[in-house]
């Protein structure tokens, strides 16, 4: 009898350390709702967050940036649980989204891109990240194309050899013009969560991805009644506040807008931010390489194949960071004067640091800059 107790209670821990052990594997298990029940949330009046207990989440794992996220909470809120859906939907997308590898039992875009004829079953996340994705390539006037990935490849692949110690040298024009032959919206074939590229295709989301993400963290979090604000901090080039600032009399929240030709922690502006309120960065000193001493970034105008040259950078402000993303991309690639106004057409404001060190901004920009150490 005594064998068979012993027995039976070890069986009974077994069990239970396997339940605390088994991670969740959706963002349903994770957060206790489907992604349905607060994707797109509304953000409500702003609340207090003086006095509510502050936590803090960093993660690295995910679109190839440092993601932090800071929440202000109720005594009866456990972080750790709010964290665990958080990091969830990052990695959910990042999963979905990504070009750079691949996962067991996921069809993301980096199997897609490996047999782009091939016709594929997509998740509904992917095809609503895909929608997305054209839809705001076709407001951006052909400055962004998430179908650019043969021609981003090409200098990815040269950024990365000359950092890594290898020959540093531009990918020649007559591979970025034979590249961008199988670049276009028209190639893609998206018939309800079926896709199928044409040959030679090669999708790239890592313009929307992350900025994708944050949105629904940040839709969750104001979905949980026991999150009173929060600041989302998506790789440090996009950013949402949420709730008043715990001690700011304003109530608003300050962000610095780093120097493109400074240090890190030098700042040539500082922005407030209303609750509920989004700030989205483009900049040529993020990723870049060098040849025969001269700078090349990362942002590749699909006009011309090549980096922009009409500014360093560019800073949007609006009510949507995923949006906002997108726009700042294509607004680098213009001319200052219309940088601004382009961004201001959608009902953005946009603050913008020129070749020349010149600072351009919208008018309404006065009420909430502080310019300078």
């Amino acid at each position: 009898m005594k064998i068979r107790f012993v027995l039976l209670l070890s069986i009974l821990i077994l069990v239970l350390i396997g339940c605390e052990s088994d991670p969740p594997q959706t963002i349903e298990d994770a957060c206790g709702d489907p992604l349905e029940s607060f994707k797109d949330y509304p953000l409500g009046t702003a609340q207090p967050t003086d006095g509510l207990t502050r936590s803090t989440q960093t993660l690295t794992g995910y679109f190839g940036t440092v993601l932090t996220l800071t929440i202000y909470t109720t005594d009866d809120v456990n972080p750790d649980d709010v964290f665990a859906c958080t990091e969830m939907i990052y990695k959910t997308v990042h999963q979905q989204a990504t070009s750079y590898e691949t996962f067991e039992g996921i069809t993301n875009i980096a199997l897609i891109n490996e047999n782009p004829s091939q016709t594929y079953e997509i998740d509904p996340l992917l095809v609503d990240i895909l929608e997305t994705g054209i839809d705001y390539s076709n407001q951006m006037n052909g400055l962004f194309d998430i179908t650019l990935g043969p021609v981003l490849g090409l200098w990815d692949e040269a950024m990365t050899t000359c950092n890594e110690g290898g020959v540093c040298e531009l990918p020649t024009e007559a591979s970025l013009s034979e590249a961008n032959e199988a670049v276009g919206l028209e190639k893609i074939n998206l018939v309800d969560n079926q896709i199928t590229l044409e040959p030679g295709m090669n999708l790239e989301l890592g313009g929307i991805a992350k900025g994708y993400a944050a949105g629904l963290v940040g839709d969750y979090l104001r979905y949980h009644e026991g999150v009173h604000g929060y600041l989302i901090n998506a790789g440090t080039s996009n950013i949402e506040v949420y709730g008043i600032h715990p001690s700011r009399e304003n109530g608003q929240w300050l962000i610095a807008l780093r120097n493109p030709e400074g240090e890190f922690l030098d700042p040539y502006a500082r922005v407030y931010l209303e609750s509920g309120e989004h700030i989205v960065t483009s900049g040529d000193y993020q990723r870049f390489f060098t040849v025969n001493d001269e700078i090349y970034h990362h942002i590749i105008d699909p006009t011309t194949l090549a980096p922009g040259r009409e500014m360093r950078a560019i800073t949007i402000i609006g009510p949507d960071g995923l949006f906002g993303d997108v726009l700042s991309t294509a607004a680098f690639l213009k001319p200052p004067e219309e940088a601004i106004e382009f961004v201001e057409s959608f009902g953005y404001e946009a603050i913008l640091y020129g070749i020349d060190g010149a600072i351009y901004m919208s008018d309404s920009m006065n009420e909430r800059i502080e310019l300078g150490e």
